[in-house]
């Protein structure tokens, strides 16, 4: 009866320590999910902070260019002003041209007249 006891705690024994065995290796397998599960989690962590990065990038683009199409409309009615006032100008110097042609044919008529009145004179004399 002893020599039975014996084996069966011998028995016994074995079963317990295969039971820790067991319990080892997956505490150690867990051990391993857990490590990689944080690595995850900081990965994760990591793309959030990217993703909110890029956001803010993309919501500061979309500012500068409101802000580029507001000048470019500023730039637009600034040439559209500019090219009423040159065709003002333009039609200022053609009005100065014609009556600055007609001052020099007045001019040569005055000319003409002054010179026959200065060769009648002349001949008078």
């Amino acid at each position: 009866a002893t020599l039975e006891k014996m084996r069966d705690l011998e028995r016994t024994e074995n079963k317990a320590s295969w039971k820790v065995k067991d319990a080892e290796a997956q505490i150690q397998r867990l051990e391993r999910e857990k490590a990689e599960a944080g690595k995850v989690v900081n990965r994760y962590c990591e793309v959030q902070r990217e993703n909110a990065a890029l956001k803010q990038t993309a919501r500061l683009l979309e500012e500068a260019a409101s802000e580029n199409r507001k000048k470019l409309a500023e730039g637009e009615e600034t040439i559209r002003t500019l090219e009423d006032d040159k065709a003002e100008v333009q039609a200022m110097l053609s009005q100065l041209e014609s009556d600055t042609n007609l001052s020099a044919i007045q001019l040569s008529q005055i000319a003409s007249i002054l010179h026959v009145g200065t060769a009648r004179l002349a001949r008078r004399r």
